[in-house]
């Protein structure tokens, strides 16, 4: 069976660790046309890192307000960390409290 793999599959298996062997066995190539391909992605992310520059604050609010408008309610729900419900007081016993006090 032939299968493509993306260069953004392989940048991720790299940037998840795995050995130069492994990624050219799955991908059918040698290791030496695979760590070429690599260079050329890490070459490719460098130039384009390059010509459009980092965002600033500005754009990356706006960003993520244009994202964050084409969730569904469950989706927000999802995502949005620490207004899981009433907050409650952590209880922590009055031995513990003592043993720090000291």
């Amino acid at each position: 069976m032939l299968v493509h793999v993306t260069d953004s599959q392989i940048r991720s298996w790299r940037l998840r660790g795995f050995k130069l062997e492994h990624i050219a066995r799955v991908c059918g190539t040698t290791i030496s046309r695979i760590s070429h391909r690599i260079q050329l992605i890490w070459q490719n992310d460098q130039q384009r890192a390059e010509y459009f520059g980092d965002p600033d604050e500005q754009t990356i609010r706006q960003r993520c307000v244009e994202i964050q408008a084409t969730w569904s309610d469950r989706e927000r729900q999802k995502r949005e960390v620490g207004r899981g419900g009433r907050w409650r007081a952590t209880v922590v016993p009055a031995s513990i409290l003592a043993h720090a006090q000291d």
